[in-house]
C-alpha cells in the first residue's frame, strides 16, 4: 500500500524560506499517519506519511500548528529551527487541561472540589437563545427547568437541588466578573464550569449557597480578520394536546352527570330536546394554539495581532410562540478586547442586550374549561365575542361561567421591554513569572419597562371591564463591582504552591415606579346625612389609546421606591500539591453586607478540601482501563443573602394563614 501526500505551497513563499522536516507521533512513540502540519496564518501545509514524517518549505520564524483527530493540537514557534519532533497527547491525557475556578485557574488533575466543565461544542448542539437551556442534560446534579412552552419563558437552574429559602438560582461569574447569564448569547460561550460543592464555591461566600457557574466567553485570535455567520430556523408545536370533548360529547357527559346526581338539568341540556342548542362546536385548543416559528441569526468577527486581540459579535432571535398573542425578540451585541504589553495584560468587555416580549393575556385554565357550545364570535353581543351568559331562541342557556379567551387576547395588550448593559475592564500586572496582581471594575445595568392596555369589554358578564385601563411600570437596577486580586504560583521541586488573596466591593441600587389610570371618576355625595359614592366614566377620549396621558380626567394610582445595597469582602485561597499526588485546598472569605444586622455585619465562610491521586502511586497498576483514580473529601460553609431583605429590620414579623406560615426577623 502506498500513501500519497501533498504539500501545498504558495509561489510567493519560495523566497526566503527554509525546508522544515520532522515527525509526528503519539505519547507511546507510534507515528501518526495523516496528521495536519500547517504554517499558522497561511494555507501552506501538508500531512504526514505512513511513518509520521513530513517536509515543508516555511518562513524561518513561522509558527507551526500540528493537529490530529482525537489528539490535543500544538503550536510551535520555529525561531529558525529546521527539524521538529512533535509528540501529540491524546484526549485521555486532558487531565493537564486548565479549568476556570473562582478568581483563577487550575489544572484539572489538581482539582479537589466538585467542578464540572462543559465546552462550547456541547452547548451548541441545542438550538436555543438561552445559555442555561443549552446546558440542560449536560451536567450531573444540575436541574434545568423551563417555566412553560411559551416563547420567552423563564428558565430555572438548580444545582444539587433546592438549598435555601428565597431565590434558589446560582451565582453567575462571566469572564471573572459577576453578571447575568441571560445577557450572554450561547454562541459566544467558550466554556462553562459549575462549582457544585461547598469547597469549590466557598470562595464566593454569602452568595454561593446555590452553587456557582463560571462562564468564559470566546476571545479574539491572532491573525487576519475572520467573519463567521450562521443561522437556523425551528418549527415548534405542542407535543400533545388534551383530548377534549366536542359539542356532542359535552352534551352527553353533562346529561349523565346531572342524571347521576338526580339534579335538575340546565337549559342547555333541555332546549331543543337535548340537541345542540347553539349550533356551535368550538375547539378552544385549536383556536388558541398554533405552530410556532423561531429564527436565529449570528455573526462574529475575530482577529488581532500578537499584542492585541478582539472579538465582536451580534445575534438576533425572533420567536413566534405556540400560543396566540405570544412572541419574543432578542438582540445581543458583544465586544471583547485583550491586549498584552510588557508586564501588563489588559482586558475589556461590553455586552448589550434588548428583549421584547409579549405573553398570553388569557388564562389557559379558562381555555380548557369553557364549553364548546359557545361560539368564538357572536354578532349579537356588544363586543362581538361569544359569552357563556348567552341565550338561544330567547332562552338563557345557563352555561357554566367562563371567560372567552379570544376576547381577552383581543382587548388586552401587554408588552415587556428590557435593556441590559454590562461593561468590564481589568488590568493585570505580572511582576514575576510567579506573582500577578489584577484590578478590575464591572458595571451591570438593567432597565425594564412593562406597558399594559385594556379596552372596555366583556369576556364574561359576571366580570365586565367597564372602563379602559392603562398601566406602566419602569425600573432601573445597577451594580458596580471593584475587585483586586494578588496571585502567587510557584513550584519548588515536587512541591507546588498557589496562594491568592483579594478584596471585593459591590454597590447596588434599584429604583422603580409605576402609574396606572382607569377611565372612571368617583363621585361623592351626601344623601340623607350619609356619604355615598358612585362611579362614572372619566378621561379616555380615545378608549384605545395606550398612553397614561390618555386617561387624563380618570383615576390615577402611582407607586414607587428604591433600595441601596452594599457588600465588602476579603478572601483568600491556598493550594498545595506534592508531586501532583497529594492535594490540599483551603479557602476563606469574609463578607460584610448591608443586609446583615448592625451587630452581626460580617459573616465568615471557610472551606477545606483534600485529594489523593491514587493512580499516581507506584502500587497502582498501569493499564488502559483506569487511567485516573482520585479520592476527594471536602467541607465548606456557604451563605445566601437572597433570603434577606434590603434593609436591616430588628423586629420580628409573622404570618399564619391557610395558604402559608412564616416568621421573619432582623439579624440583631
Amino acid at each position: 500500500m502506498i500513501l500519497f501526500f501533498a504539500c501545498l505551497t504558495p509561489l510567493n513563499l519560495f523566497a526566503q524560506t527554509i525546508q522544515l522536516t520532522g515527525t509526528v507521533s503519539d505519547s507511546k512513540g507510534e507515528p501518526l499517519i495523516g496528521a495536519s502540519v500547517l504554517e499558522k496564518g497561511t494555507t501552506n501545509g501538508c500531512i504526514t506519511d505512513m511513518d509520521g514524517n513530513f517536509t515543508l518549505n516555511v518562513q524561518p520564524n513561522a509558527t507551526m500548528s500540528i493537529s490530529y483527530v482525537g489528539y490535543i493540537s500544538q503550536e510551535i514557534a520555529l525561531n529558525g529551527q529546521k527539524t521538529l519532533k512533535v509528540v501529540l497527547k491524546d484526549d485521555s491525557e486532558m487531565l493537564d487541561e486548565v479549568v476556570v475556578i473562582g478568581y483563577g485557574t487550575m489544572k484539572k488533575s489538581d482539582m479537589t472540589g466538585a467542578i464540572s466543565s462543559v465546552k462550547s461544542e456541547e452547548l451548541l448542539k441545542r438550538a436555543t437563545t438561552s445559555a442555561t437551556e443549552a446546558l440542560q442534560g449536560k451536567v450531573a446534579g444540575v436541574s434545568i427547568l423551563r417555566s412553560g412552552g411559551n416563547a420567552g419563558a423563564s428558565i430555572s437552574v438548580k444545582i444539587r437541588g433546592i438549598k435555601t429559602m428565597g431565590d434558589n438560582e446560582p451565582l453567575y461569574i462571566i469572564d471573572g466578573y459577576p453578571g447575568d447569564i441571560n445577557t450572554i448569547n450561547p454562541q459566544d460561550i467558550e466554556s462553562m464550569e459549575i462549582l457544585k460543592d461547598g469547597a469549590a464555591a466557598a470562595i464566593y461566600g454569602s452568595v454561593a449557597a446555590n452553587g456557582v457557574v463560571l462562564v468564559t466567553t470566546k476571545n479574539g485570535k491572532e491573525g487576519e480578520l475572520k467573519i463567521s455567520f450562521n443561522t437556523y430556523m425551528t418549527v415548534n408545536q405542542a407535543a400533545k394536546k388534551f383530548d377534549m370533548l366536542d359539542a356532542n360529547g359535552y352534551l352527553q357527559v353533562h346529561n349523565m352527570m346531572y342524571e347521576n346526581a338526580n339534579e335538575k338539568k340546565p337549559a342547555y341540556l333541555t332546549h331543543k330536546n337535548g340537541a345542540n342548542p347553539t349550533g356551535a362546536d368550538t375547539d378552544w385548543q385549536d383556536e388558541m394554539l398554533r405552530t410556532g416559528i423561531a429564527q436565529n441569526y449570528y455573526v462574529n468577527l475575530i482577529g488581532g495581532s500578537s499584542t492585541a486581540k478582539y472579538s465582536l459579535s451580534y445575534g438576533h432571535a425572533d420567536e413566534k410562540g405556540i400560543f396566540r398573542g405570544n412572541s419574543y425578540i432578542q438582540d445581543n451585541a458583544r465586544l471583547k478586547l485583550n491586549a498584552h504589553k510588557y508586564i501588563f495584560d489588559f482586558d475589556a468587555g461590553l455586552n448589550f442586550k434588548v428583549t421584547q416580549s409579549k405573553q398570553p393575556q388569557y388564562s389557559l385554565k379558562e381555555m380548557y374549561s369553557i364549553t364548546p357550545l359557545v361560539p368564538v364570535y357572536d354578532e349579537n353581543q356588544t363586543y362581538g365575542y361569544g359569552l357563556t351568559d348567552m341565550s338561544a331562541d330567547g332562552v338563557f342557556m345557563q352555561f357554566p361561567t367562563n371567560r372567552n379567551v379570544m376576547a381577552d387576547d383581543h382587548y388586552r395588550n401587554r408588552k415587556y421591554t428590557g435593556y441590559d448593559i454590562t461593561g468590564n475592564i481589568g488590568l493585570s500586572m505580572k511582576f514575576a513569572p510567579w506573582l500577578t496582581f489584577k484590578t478590575s471594575y464591572t458595571y451591570n445595568g438593567y432597565y425594564y419597562n412593562d406597558r399594559y392596555h385594556r379596552d372596555k369589554y366583556e369576556a364574561n358578564k359576571q366580570e365586565p371591564n367597564l372602563y379602559p385601563y392603562n398601566y406602566e411600570y419602569n425600573s432601573y437596577y445597577y451594580q458596580q463591582t471593584f475587585e483586586n486580586v494578588l496571585t502567587f504560583m510557584k513550584d519548588f521541586g515536587k512541591h507546588s504552591v498557589t496562594a491568592m488573596a483579594g478584596t471585593s466591593i459591590i454597590a447596588t441600587r434599584s429604583d422603580y415606579s409605576s402609574v396606572s389610570v382607569e377611565g372612571k371618576k368617583t363621585i361623592y355625595e351626601v344623601e340623607n346625612g350619609n356619604l355615598v359614592s358612585s362611579e362614572v366614566s372619566g378621561g379616555f377620549f380615545d378608549p384605545h389609546s395606550p398612553t397614561i396621558d390618555a386617561g387624563n380626567g380618570g383615576t390615577y394610582v402611582g407607586t414607587g421606591s428604591f433600595y441601596d445595597y452594599n457588600r465588602a469582602s476579603f478572601f483568600g485561597r491556598l493550594n498545595y500539591s506534592y508531586n501532583s499526588r497529594y492535594l490540599v485546598q483551603v479557602t476563606v472569605r469574609a463578607d460584610g453586607s448591608s443586609k446583615f444586622g448592625k451587630n452581626n455585619r460580617w459573616g465568615t465562610f471557610p472551606s477545606v478540601a483534600l485529594g489523593w491521586r491514587i493512580s499516581e502511586e507506584a502500587f497502582f497498576p498501569k493499564n488502559d482501563i483506569v487511567t485516573n483514580l482520585k479520592l476527594r473529601a471536602s467541607w465548606g460553609r456557604l451563605g445566601s443573602e437572597s433570603a434577606l431583605g434590603y434593609y436591616y429590620a430588628p423586629t420580628m414579623t409573622s404570618s399564619n394563614t391557610q395558604w402559608m406560615s412564616y416568621i421573619q426577623g432582623g439579624n440583631p
